[in-house]
């Protein structure tokens, strides 16, 4: 039985061997990336699980904490940070609202707008899960094995990375013909 490391270098090795004009190490951090952000992916919606939500609703509150107080964004800020359709956000703080997480108020800058604002009981979930997502979660415990200033250097180049992409505008594909 192969482990999760062998099978992924065997799989950038078929990639190689398949299409040997791609440079492997590129295909190597795609992968890499990929499956972190599979187990991001479920780590979130374990937790998210726990309180009732979907992990996408507690991403919502999460982008509503991070902001600090007041605890409120328009909605279309909320929807450009999460990178969702303006539909898809709607329901998700309809949702929330329901669930007495988040209040909408009218936009004081606009008459057509509102404001997306935490309650109490939506701040405290937002703490309690950032809380034993950082602390507890398998992710951050696996990032807790590599050493500080390796960790730093990680973090560094992460966000170059996130740099360039947003410089290269990565939501855009390619035009491709066939």
């Amino acid at each position: 039985m192969s482990t999760p490391r062998q099978r992924r270098a065997e799989q950038i090795g078929d990639w190689g061997a398949q299409r040997p004009d791609l440079d492997p190490e590129l295909m190597g951090i795609r992968a890499a990336l990929l499956a972190i952000s599979a187990r991001l992916g479920r780590d979130i919606h374990r937790l998210a699980r726990t309180v009732g939500l979907s992990g996408s609703e507690l991403r919502v509150l999460f982008t509503l904490r991070r902001v600090g107080a007041p605890y409120e964004l328009r909605p279309t800020d909320l929807f450009e940070a999460l990178i969702v359709p303006s539909g898809t956000m709607t329901r998700q703080i309809d949702r929330l609202e329901r669930m007495d997480m988040v209040v909408r108020t009218d936009d004081p800058d606009d008459r057509r707008g509102a404001i997306v604002r935490l309650t109490e009981r939506g701040l405290r979930v937002a703490d309690d899960t950032m809380t034993v997502a950082v602390r507890d979660s398998p992710v951050s415990a696996a990032t807790e094995r590599i050493p500080p200033a390796e960790r730093t250097q990680l973090n560094r180049l992460l966000l170059e990375l996130l740099r360039n992409i947003d410089e290269l505008d990565a939501d855009t594909p390619p035009k491709m013909e066939y």
